[in-house]
C-alpha cells in the first residue's frame, strides 16, 4: 500500500518479528566471522587441521589455561600419533584458529612435547610429558642436561668447565596421561639457558639442537595411593653429542 509517496510495509506478527531479529543477528555474526578472517571453534579447527593431513578428528589429551594473549596449548592424540599446538581465541565465544602443530609418532612409555610459550621465562622452562601407563596419577621426573659446546672457566682450576645439571620435577598426571612439567632455572646462567634451548629443540620432531648437547630423562609414575607403577627413561642427543 502506498501513502503520501511511501510504501507501507505489512505489519509483522510477533513470531515473524522474532524470526526477522534472529536472521539479522545471524547476518551480523556472519559479517563478524568474515571480518575476523573466519575464526572457528576449537572442535572445528581440530577437524579441519586433521583433514589437511588425511586424519580423523583427534582426541584432546590436554588443554592449558588461557594466557594473556587468549591462547591455550593443546595436545592431541590419534591412533599411533600425537601432536602439540596452540589454539588462539579471537572472540569471547571461543572462536579462533589452531596453529603450530608438531606431530610425533606414539612411542611406548613416554612422549615429550615442547611448549609453544616463550622458552626461558622468569618461572623457568615448561614442557609436557605423556605416558601410556594405566592409573598413573603423579610423576616424579629427573632431567639431566649436559652441554659440551659452551665452556666456561672453572674458578678453582682455571680450566674449561662445561654446564651440567640435574633437575628434580614432579606433577600430577591427568586422565589422558599428560603431565605439565617445569624446570626451574638455577640462576642467570647463559650456559644453562643454552642447554635448555637445545633440550627444547630436541623435543620438536622437526627441529634439532644447534650444539652438542645431551639430556637424560627418568620418570617414575605413581597411582593415587602412592604406589609405584612404572619407571621410564629417555635419552635426547644431538648428532655430535
Amino acid at each position: 500500500m502506498r501513502r503520501g509517496g511511501f510504501i507501507r510495509l505489512p505489519r509483522l506478527s510477533r513470531g515473524q518479528k522474532i524470526i526477522r531479529n534472529l536472521l539479522a543477528a545471524l547476518l551480523f555474526l556472519f559479517l563478524l566471522w568474515n571480518a575476523a578472517d573466519r575464526p572457528v571453534s576449537l572442535a572445528l579447527a581440530l577437524r579441519w587441521e586433521a583433514e589437511r593431513y588425511g586424519l580423523p578428528a583427534p582426541e584432546i589429551l590436554y588443554q592449558s589455561d588461557w594466557d594473556r594473549g587468549h591462547r591455550r596449548e593443546v595436545i592431541l592424540g590419534w591412533e599411533g600419533l600425537a601432536a602439540s599446538g596452540v589454539f588462539q581465541k579471537t572472540w569471547p565465544c571461543g572462536l579462533g584458529e589452531l596453529y603450530g602443530l608438531d606431530f610425533q609418532p606414539a612411542e611406548e612409555g613416554l612422549r615429550f612435547f615442547a611448549t609453544n610459550r616463550p622458552l626461558v621465562t622468569p618461572r623457568g622452562f615448561d614442557f609436557y610429558l605423556w605416558t601410556d601407563t594405566p592409573e598413573a596419577a603423579r610423576v616424579e621426573c629427573q632431567v639431566g642436561l649436559r652441554d659440551t659446546a659452551h665452556p666456561g672457566i672453572g674458578p678453582e682450576t682455571g680450566k674449561e668447565l662445561y654446564f651440567e645439571e640435574t633437575y628434580g620435577l614432579e606433577a600430577e598426571v591427568n586422565g589422558h596421561g599428560v603431565a605439565p612439567l617445569n624446570i626451574r632455572r638455577q640462576g642467570e646462567n647463559a650456559w644453562e639457558d643454552a642447554a635448555l634451548w637445545d633440550f627444547y629443540s630436541m623435543m620438536f620432531s622437526s627441529g634439532g639442537a644447534a650444539y652438542p648437547t645431551e639430556a637424560h630423562v627418568t620418570a617414575v609414575f605413581y597411582d593415587e595411593a602412592g604406589n609405584e607403577l612404572r619407571t621410564c627413561e629417555r635419552w635426547f642427543r644431538t648428532p655430535e653429542a
